[in-house]
């Protein structure tokens, strides 16, 4: 992902990104491993400020993750695996 001036914005703090993302207050936030590079207290922060989105704003918020921690605060799930969805009562 680059901007407009052709500088990457991976190297920007994950929470002045998000920040940036939200500014035009979208309906939909996708999310691809959003706490994948964060230590454990950054993380927590993200997982709140999903869940503040979704439950108080009524944004819609589609989480990819390997987070395990993270897809349990979710309301609803779908799991992936080898490339095939996994029907709720096959789950781990």
């Amino acid at each position: 992902m680059s901007s407009s001036r052709g500088r990457s914005v991976r190297g920007r703090t994950a929470a002045g990104g998000y920040r940036q993302g939200l500014v035009m207050k979208p309906d939909i936030l996708l999310a691809d491993e959003p706490t994948g590079n964060l230590d454990e207290k950054n993380a927590d922060g993200i997982h709140s400020l999903i869940s503040e989105l979704n439950k108080e704003l009524g944004m819609t918020v589609i989480v990819v993750t390997h987070n395990m921690k993270l897809a349990h605060m979710m309301e609803e799930k779908v799991t992936i695996q080898r490339g095939k969805i996994v029907p709720a009562h096959e789950r781990d």
